[in-house]
């Protein structure tokens, strides 16, 4: 079976998005029966890396989304002549051979205030078209699935979950003394700190997250970290100049996941706020590491955390959640053992395979209607 994969995101730092299709095209190419082309424009570094596992890369002209919704997916198809292609939101404008489109969340349809005016321009041109089109469409919750269900009125016929999971490189670190070390070497440091993992932006709440901790941190020495393009830096230097100054909130911005597994190991807890998601990957992230998870209580939340996270509803919930993670040390334990065991639930072996099934499932169905 020749697969082309919408690959476009990998190499951008997308961060989540570009996890997922990595690791989807990496356990792919673990069945004997899955020729996996990637659609992409990766780097030459990037492409001899994937040459070396026997995938093949499709590299078109343009990285423009608008030319790869009208022309670029379609050449591809015309020159590699696959099976099927997989893609990510947004199919080619026309049909020339089976598609599957995952879909991750539609936060855009929800909070529209948190996106830029382009990717809206985009999801308004061609997200409905692109879900007519689809053989089928994966959903990465069954909360994602739901709201395709309420908002498009997809056919749940169609609509197939497949789970997202951590990436292997997130495990849980034994060597505390060393954990210590790297963390401090790298990023200096030396304290114990809360940890907010993904692009700093309305959507994940941090004016929020900044004065709970606020309101908590008074003279205990804790520091809050974020990892993630900081995309309200300015609104942020405005309100806090003085928490900054006194380096109890730090902004990293874009690490590698590499050091990411030193910061999910080191951190006290992970704080996911956000107010929309599909799947909410740091979650499972931290808790491969033993590392308890404060999320906001939403619907997918509690469907990917189940009863292994602390869940909160508002600012002051935060607070308090914050305040007991790091005063009850059993609780604290309590919550890193039930992430632990949950993270144990999400595999990209299984998502593999399921993405394989139905893969074969558009085959066969288009076959017989031929």
């Amino acid at each position: 079976m020749k697969i082309l994969l919408d690959a476009h995101m990998l190499g951008q730092k997308q961060t989540g998005i570009e996890r997922c299709w990595s690791n989807l095209a990496a356990n792919l190419k673990k069945n004997k029966n899955a020729d996996i082309i990637l659609y992409s424009n990766l780097s030459k570094e990037k492409l001899n890396s994937f040459a070396s596992s026997g995938v093949k890369v499709y590299k078109p002209s343009s990285k423009n989304g608008f030319y790869r919704i009208l022309l670029g997916f379609n050449q591809a198809i015309i020159k590699e002549r696959p099976d099927l292609i997989h893609v990510s939101n947004f199919t080619p404008y026309t049909k020339s051979c089976p598609i599957i489109t995952t879909v991750h969340d539609l936060c855009f349809k929800t909070y529209p205030e948190t996106f830029k005016s382009k990717s809206l321009l985009a999801y308004n041109l061609f997200f409905k078209h692109s879900l007519d089109l689809a053989d089928a469409v994966i959903a990465v919750s069954l909360s994602t699935k739901n709201n395709l269900i309420n908002y498009y009125g997809v056919d749940q016929a169609k609509i197939f979950v497949v789970y997202e999971a951590p990436d292997p490189v997130f495990q849980y670190f034994e060597n505390k003394n060393k954990l210590k070390q790297e963390i401090y070497e790298r990023f200096k440091i030396d304290r114990d700190f809360f940890l907010v993992v993904g692009d700093v932006d309305k959507r994940k709440t941090p004016l929020s997250i900044i004065r709970a901790f606020q309101n908590f941190s008074k003279n205990n020495g804790l520091q809050l970290v974020f990892v993630g393009q900081n995309k309200m830096m300015d609104i942020i230097n405005r309100q806090y100049k003085d928490e900054l100054s006194k380096v109890n909130i730090r902004f990293l911005d874009y690490v590698s996941d590499y050091e990411l597994k030193y910061l999910y190991n080191g951190a006290s807890a992970l704080i996911f706020n956000s107010l929309c998601e599909g799947f909410g990957l740091p979650i499972v992230e931290a808790m491969s590491c033993k590392t308890p998870v404060i999320c906001s209580d939403i619907p997918v939340f509690r469907e990917i955390a189940h009863n292994a996270a602390v869940f909160v509803k508002n600012e002051i919930e935060l607070y308090k959640a914050m305040k007991l993670v790091i005063q009850d040390v059993s609780l604290r334990g309590k919550y890193a053992e039930l992430g632990f065991q949950r993270s144990k639930f999400f595999s990209w072996d299984k998502a593999a395979n399921d993405t394989m099934k139905i893969y074969e499932l558009v085959l066969d169905n288009n076959r017989s209607r031929e």
